[in-house]
C-alpha cells in the first residue's frame, strides 16, 4: 500500500509551528502539554508514518524530522502487530532504502538513530515471520560495510543493541536464537575490516579509500569498529569466533603508536573476552594467548600513556584470574614473560598504578588476598585441557629481585610518591587506599621470601631485622626510640641528629616496617633454626625496648607534644610498637600446660620472653592510663587503646604467665589508680574499653577461686557476697546512680538538675555497653558473678524511676535531656534482661519489666519516646518467653500484652502518625505480632489443653484460656485485613499461621475451625486478590490450602459468595484439587483474573475481626 499524497493544508508547516512553540523557552508546562496532544493528533492523522517515510529526506528542520522518526518509531512499538503484512512490508523498505541512500559521512545522530529503528523493525518481524528475512537484512548489511563501511557498522552496532535490550528485557528467546545464527557472518564481515586496519597499522597499503583518509579518522574509524566487536563478544557464542579475528586483534591492540584509540579499543575487546570466561576454538584460544602476551611485550617496549597501561593491566589481571588458558605451547616464553611483567611493574607512574601491578603478582605466587577474585575459576583452561591450572614457576632470583623493588616502595623514606594515596577514606573491607597498599605489598613479600635459597632467606631476614652498617626502617625507628630512652633518662642528647621532618618519615617507615618483620617472623618461625634465632634475638629486643619505653612514658608525651606537626607520626609508631608486642612473645614452641583452677591450655611463648618481663610489662601498662593533659586527645587515644588491647591479651592468655596473672594485672590497675576513678578524662569509647578490660579481669578473678557448678545457678533472694570487688567497681562505674536522692534532686537548681541527668544518662549507656560486650564475651559461670555483682545496680535504677516522680518532672524541666534519659533507660532494662535474664532474682526480673510497663505508660501521656518504649517492651517481652526459667511470669506478661499493649499499639492514632529516627509504627506492630506469636509457640500449653489424652485426638482439644486465644486471632484477622499497608506485618501473621498448622495443628483445633475459619478464608481471598497479594501468594496458598483440607467447602462457598471465580472449569478444579502446587496455580490464576475486574467488584468484611 503506497502512502497517500499530502494534503492541501500543508501539515509540515502546521508541525513545524507547533514544534518550535514546544522548544521555546518561553512555553510554560500546560502550553506544551495541550502542544504534545496536538501533536499526537497528527500522528495519527495527516503526519502519520506513511507521510513521515514518504517525505523524510525533504525534512530539513532537525526538529520536524526527528519528530518524524519519532512518529514511525511510535508506530513500530505501539502498532507493528496491528499492521497487515503489505504495511510492514513496505515500513520496512522504506527504512532500508531510505538508510542504504545516505551518504557515509551523513550526521552520526541521523544515522544511529535509523540503524537503531531499522534493527528493531528486524526484531519484531522475524519473530512473527519467517526466519529467512532475518539473513536477508544481514546480508544487506555485510554489504553495506564494503560499499558504505560506516552505514554498514552502524547496522552492526545497533543489531548488537537490540541483542543485549532483548536478553535484559527478555531473557532467552526465538529472537537471540536467530541472531546467534547469523553472528559469525556479520563478525567475519567486521573481521575483513580488522585486517585492513591491520595492514594500515603496519604502514602499508590497503588498495583502498582508507589510503586517503588521514590518521586521526583512521583511528576513529578503528575504535568504533573495535567497539562493535568488543560488544559482539559480550553475548554471541565464542567458540564461533575465528584464529584469524584473535591474530588481527591482537596486531590493533599493540598499535598504540599508530593509532591510539584503535589500540585500546584491541585490549578492550580482549578483556571482555575473558570477562566472559567461555571456552574458545583451540586455534582461536592460542591467537588468544599468543595476543596476551604480545600486549604485555609492547607495552614494555613502546611509550605509551597511562590510559593504556591501566587497560593491559587489567587484561593481564583477567588472563591471570582465568588460570592462563591456552598457553600450552607458550610456557618455554615463562622467562621472557616474568622479565616483562617486572619492567611493567617497575615502571608504574604512580603508587596508585604500583599496587594494581603488584596485585598481578599474587596470581604468579598465589597468595592468599585477592581483593576481587570471587569469580575466578578457569573453564577455558579446564573445557580445554582439563589440567590444573598454569602458574609460571618463579626463581629464587626473580623473588629476590622482586622483593627488593617492593622493599623499597614500602617505604616514604626510598619511595615519597606515597604521600599520594588517601590515607582517611575507608573501602569496604575498612581499609584505607594507603593500608591496602601496605597490606599488598607485605603479603607478596611474605610469600616472594618463602621461595628463596636458605642463605638468600637468611641474609633478607638479617638485612631487614638486625642491619648494622646499612640503615633500615626497623633499624632506625627502634635506634630513633632507643634515642628517646637515652634523652629521655637524661644519658645524653641522643635526638639532637634527627630533624623533624626524619622522625616523622622515621616513624611512618617504622610503623610498616613493623608490621612487616612480624609478617615475615609468623611465616617464617620454625622452618630454619638461623631464622629462629635472629627473631628470638628481635623479639628480647622488643620486649626490652617497651619497658624502657613505658618507664619514660611522661617524658615521651611531653616530646610528642612539643613536636606538634609530627606528633601523629610519634603516636602511631608507638601504637604499633606495643601491639605488635603480643605477635612477638607468641614466636615459639607450642606446649601444653596445666594452669591451676583452668585446666590444660596451649602455651606459645618465645624462649627470649622470660616471666619476669612479661610480669614487668604488665605491671608499666597502666602508666598508659594515665592522665596527659598537654596530650592530643585524638593522637594520644590510640596509644591507650594499644595498651588496654595488651593487657586484655595477658588478662585472657593466663598461660603466658600462669594463673596469678589476673591477681597480679588487678593490683597493678589498682594501685595506677584505674579502679578507683571513672576515668573521665578519657574519650568514652577508650573508657568504655577500660571498663571491659577491668570487669573482664574482676570475673577471670572471680573464675579463679569460685567452682563453676556451685555458681551456675540463679541467685535467689539476692545475690551472693561472692563479687565484693567487682560491686565495687561497678559502683565507681554507676556512682552517679547509687548516690541519686530524689530529694536532692528535686531541690537542685534547674543548671544542676540538668547536669544530674546528664550523668545518669551517660553512666547507664556505659553500663548498657558492659552488658552488651559481655552477652557474647563470656561464660555461664561469669555471667553469673555478673548478675550477681549488677543486682544493686538494677535494684537502684528501678527504685529511681518506679517509686519517684523523677520522669514526669524531668520532662517538665528539660525535655531533651528526659528524652536522651529515657533512650539510655530502655537499653539499660532491656539489656538487662536480655544478658543477666537467668542469672538475676525472679522478683527482680519482674520489677524491671513491671518498669518497662510503667515508662510504656507514662510515655502514652508525655509522649516523648512513644514508639522506643512500645519496641523495647516488646523486644524484652520475646526475650524472656522462650525460656523456660520464666514459666512464673508468664501470666503477667499475657496480661500486659493481650490487656494493655495489644489494643494501645494496634488501633491507637497516635502511634500510626509517630516516626523516631529510623524507627517506624510498622517496626513496633510487627515486634508486636512476632511477640503474639512467641506466646503462642513457645507457651502454647497456656491457651489449648496439651494433656497426653488430647494429643491423641486433635480435633477434640479444649482450652485453658480461650478469651486469650481469641483475641490474638481476631488481632491476626485485624493484621490480614485492615494493616495491609504494612507488608512486613502481613508476613509475620501469615508465617505465624503457617508454623503452628505444622507444629501444633491449629486449623484442627476446635474453635479455630468453628469460629475463626469463617472469618480467615475471606479475608485470605481478599488479601490474595490485593496489590500485595502477590507478595504473599505462596503463605496465603499454603494457609488457604491447609484450612481447605479442614472445610473443603468453605473455601468453595466464600469464592461464590465473594464473586472471584467466573470460569467454571476453575471452579471445577478446585473442587477436586488434593495437592499444594495445583491448588498454589488455582489461586493465583483467580487472584489474576480478579485483577482485571474493578475493585469494588470483590466484596470484602473488614468488621467482623474489630468487634
Amino acid at each position: 500500500q503506497q502512502p497517500s499524497s499530502p494534503p492541501s493544508s500543508s501539515p509540515p508547516y502546521e508541525v513545524v509551528a507547533l514544534l518550535d512553540r514546544l522548544y521555546n523557552k518561553q512555553s510554560d508546562n500546560e502550553e506544551k502539554h495541550a502542544i504534545q496532544q496536538q501533536l499526537q493528533q497528527y500522528q495519527g492523522t495527516t503526519f502519520n508514518w506513511r507521510y513521515c517515510l514518504a517525505h523524510l529526506n525533504e525534512f530539513n528542520d532537525p526538529y520536524v524530522w526527528f519528530f518524524a522518526i519519532n512518529t514511525v518509531e511510535r508506530t513500530v512499538n505501539l502498532q507493528w502487530h496491528q499492521l497487515n503484512p503489505a504495511e510492514r512490508q513496505h515500513l520496512r523498505q522504506s527504512l532500508l532504502q531510505l538508510f542504504s541512500e545516505y551518504p557515509p559521512n551523513v550526521p552520526a545522530m541521523h544515522r544511529d538513530k535509523m540503524a537503531h529503528l531499522l534493527a528493531r523493525v528486524e526484531r519484531r518481524e522475524c519473530c512473527i515471520a519467517d526466519s529467512t528475512a532475518y539473513g536477508a537484512f544481514v546480508e544487506t548489511v555485510t554489504q553495506l560495510l564494503e560499499r558504505k563501511f560506516p552505514l554498514g557498522l552502524a547496522l552492526a552496532g545497533a543489531i548488537g543493541d537490540s541483542v543485549i535490550e532483548t536478553m535484559n528485557r527478555e531473557g532467552p528467546s526465538s529472537f537471540l536464537q536467530i541472531v546467534h545464527r547469523y553472528a559469525p557472518s556479520i563478525m567475519s564481515a567486521l573481521n575483513r575490516y580488522c585486517r585492513l586496519f591491520v595492514t594500515l597499522a603496519m604502514g602499508m597499503s590497503s588498495g583502498t579509500e582508507f589510503d586517503l583518509v588521514s590518521a586521526e579518522r583512521k583511528n576513529q574509524y578503528c575504535c568504533q569498529l573495535l567497539a562493535v566487536v568488543q560488544q559482539y563478544f559480550s553475548w554471541m557464542r565464542l567458540d564461533q569466533l575465528d584464529a584469524a579475528l584473535m591474530s588481527n586483534l591482537a596486531v590493533l591492540a599493540c598499535s598504540w603508536d599508530v593509532m591510539r584509540d584503535g589500540a585500546l579499543g584491541g585490549v578492550g575487546a580482549y578483556t571482555e573476552l575473558l570477562y566472559r570466561n567461555e571456552r574458545l576454538a583451540p586455534a582461536a584460544g592460542v591467537q588468544l594467548a599468543i595476543g596476551v602476551y604480545g600486549v604485555l611485550d609492547a607495552v614494555v617496549k613502546k611509550p605509551t600513556d597511562e590510559l593504556y597501561q591501566d587497560k593491559v593491566c587489567d587484561l593481564l589481571r583477567q588472563y591471570m584470574k582465568r588460570g592462563w588458558p591456552y598457553n600450552s605451547g607458550l610456557q618455554a616464553c615463562t622467562d621472557a614473560l616474568l622479565q616483562n611483567l617486572f619492567e611493567f611493574t617497575i615502571s608504574s607512574k604512580s603508587p596508585q598504578a604500583l599496587m594494581d601491578r603488584v596485585n598481578l603478582w599474587t596470581y604468579v605466587c598465589g597468595g592468599p588476598r585477592y581483593a576481587d577474585d570471587e569469580d575466578a575459576v578457569w573453564p577455558m583452561q579446564q573445557q580445554q585441557e582439563e589440567q590444573q591450572p598454569f602458574r609460571p614457576q618463579l626463581s629464587a632470583d626473580y623473588a629476590h629481585q622482586l622483593m627488593s623493588f617492593l622493599n623499597m616502595t614500602l617505604f616514604f623514606q626510598s619511595y615519597p610518591s606515597l604521600d599520594q594515596l588517601d590515607d582517611d577514606e575507608q573501602d569496604e573491607n575498612s581499609e584505607t587506599e594507603l593500608q591496602r597498599y601496605y597490606n599488598q605489598h607485605i603479603d607478596l613479600i611474605v610469600l616472594l621470601v618463602q621461595r628463596l635459597e636458605p642463605e638468600q632467606l637468611d641474609n633478607a631476614l638479617r638485612t631487614l631485622l638486625m642491619a648494622i652498617n646499612l640503615p633500615t626502617p626497623f633499624g632506625e625507628g627502634r635506634r630513633l626510640f632507643h634515642a628517646m630512652v637515652d634523652t629521655f633518662k637524661g644519658w645524653c642528647q641522643m635526638l639532637d641528629g634527627f630533624g623533624e621532618q626524619e622522625i616523622r618519615t622515621c616513624m611512618m617507615d617504622y610503623a610498616t616496617a613493623s608490621k612487616l618483620a612480624v609478617a615475615l617472623a609468623t611465616a617464617l618461625h620454625g622452618k630454619f633454626q638461623s631464622v629462629d634465632y635472629i627473631i628470638y634475638q628481635v623479639t628480647a629486643s622488643h620486649i626490652q625496648l617497651l619497658i624502657e619505653l613505658s618507664g619514660v612514658m611522661s617524658a615521651f608525651v611531653q616530646f610528642a607534644n612539643r613536636m606538634v606537626a609530627i606528633s601523629q607520626q610519634l603516636f602511631q609508631a608507638l601504637v604499633q610498637f606495643i601491639i605488635e608486642t603480643k605477635n612477638w612473645i607468641q614466636l615459639g614452641p607450642e606446649t601444653n600446660v596445666h594452669i591451676e583452677g583452668y585446666g590444660v591450655h596451649t602455651r606459645k611463648i618465645s624462649p627470649a620472653a622470660s616471666t619476669e618481663q612479661l610480669f614487668s610489662i604488665i605491671s608499666l601498662l597502666p602508666k598508659y592510663l594515665k592522665h596527659y593533659p598537654d596530650a592530643n586527645e585524638d593522637n594520644w587515644m590510640p596509644v591507650v587503646c594499644a595498651a588496654i588491647e595488651l593487657i586484655t591479651f595477658f588478662i585472657a592468655n593466663v598461660a603466658l604467665c600462669g594463673p596469678q596473672t589476673c591477681t597480679f594485672v588487678f593490683n597493678q590497675l589498682y594501685q595506677g589508680e584505674c579502679v578507683s576513678s571513672k576515668l573521665a578524662y578519657l574519650k568514652r569509647s577508650t573508657r568504655i574499653q577500660v571498663y571491659r578490660m577491668v570487669c573482664f579481669c574482676l570475673l577471670r578473678l572471680e573464675s579463679e577461686v569460685k567452682d563453676a557448678a556451685t555458681n551456675n545457678s540463679p541467685a535467689a533472694g539476692g545475690p551472693t557476697p561472692d563479687s565484693p570487688r567487682l560491686v565495687q567497681y561497678l559502683g565507681v562505674i554507676g556512682s552517679g546512680i547509687l548516690d541519686f536522692h530524689p530529694d536532692c534532686w528535686s531541690k537542685a537548681s534547674t543548671t544542676e538538675q540538668q547536669q544530674i541527668t546528664q550523668t545518669l544518662t551517660a553512666e547507664l549507656n556505659d553500663l548498657t555497653d558492659l552488658l552488651i560486650y559481655f552477652d557474647t564475651q563470656m561464660s555461664s559461670v561469669m555471667r553469673t558473678h555478673l548478675g550477681n555483682a549488677m543486682y544493686r545496680m538494677v535494684e537502684k535504677v528501678i527504685y529511681i524511676f518506679r517509686c519517684t516522680q523523677f520522669v514526669s518532672g524531668l520532662a517538665a524541666n528539660d525535655a531533651s535531656g528526659c528524652q536522651q534519659l529515657i533512650d539510655a533507660l530502655l537499653d539499660f532494662c532491656a539489656q538487662t534482661v536480655g544478658t543477666l535474664q537467668s542469672k538475676l532474682d525472679m522478683v527482680l526480673l519482674k520489677q524491671v519489666v513491671e518498669l518497662l510497663h510503667e515508662l510504656f505508660v507514662e510515655e502514652g501521656k508525655l509522649g516523648l519516646r512513644r514508639l522506643r518504649c512500645a519496641h523495647t517492651l516488646l523486644k524484652t517481652l520475646r526475650k524472656l518467653v522462650p525460656d523456660q526459667r520464666n514459666r512464673a511470669l508468664v501470666p503477667v506478661l499475657m496480661q500486659v500484652v493481650l490487656d494493655e499493649l495489644l489494643p494501645v499499639v494496634t488501633r491507637d492514632d497516635r502511634f500510626r502518625a509517630d516516626r523516631e529516627g529510623l524507627l517506624q509504627y510498622e517496626d513496633v506492630l510487627g515486634e508486636q505480632f512476632a511477640l503474639l506469636h512467641d506466646l503462642l509457640h513457645h507457651r502454647w500449653q497456656h491457651f489449648v489443653d496439651t494433656s497426653p489424652l488430647m494429643r491423641l485426638d486433635p480435633q477434640e482439644r479444649g482450652m485453658v484460656q480461650p478469651e486469650a486465644f481469641l483475641a490474638v486471632m481476631h488481632a491476626y484477622g485485624y493484621v490480614l485485613t485492615a494493616c495491609v499497608g504494612y507488608p512486613q506485618v502481613v508476613g509475620t501473621v501469615l508465617a505465624s499461621l503457617e508454623m503452628l498448622e505444622e507444629r501444633r495443628s491449629l486449623y484442627k483445633l476446635p474453635v479455630f475451625a468453628n469460629q475463626l475459619m469463617p472469618l480467615f478464608v475471606p479475608s485470605l481471598l481478599k488479601l490474595a486478590v490485593s496489590d500485595i497479594g502477590a507478595m504473599h501468594m505462596e503463605q496465603l496458598a499454603k494457609s488457604l490450602y491447609g484450612m481447605s483440607r479442614i472445610d473443603p467447602m468453605l473455601i468453595l462457598t466464600t469464592i461464590c459468595n465473594m464473586g472471584l471465580v467466573r470460569d467454571s472449569a476453575i471452579y471445577h478444579m478446585l473442587e477436586t484439587v488434593d495437592d499444594f502446587t495445583t491448588f498454589h496455580t488455582l489461586l493465583q490464576q483467580i487472584a489474576k483474573e480478579a485483577k482485571t475486574r474493578l475493585p469494588e467488584e470483590v466484596p470484602v468484611n473488614v468488621a467482623s475481626f474489630i468487634a
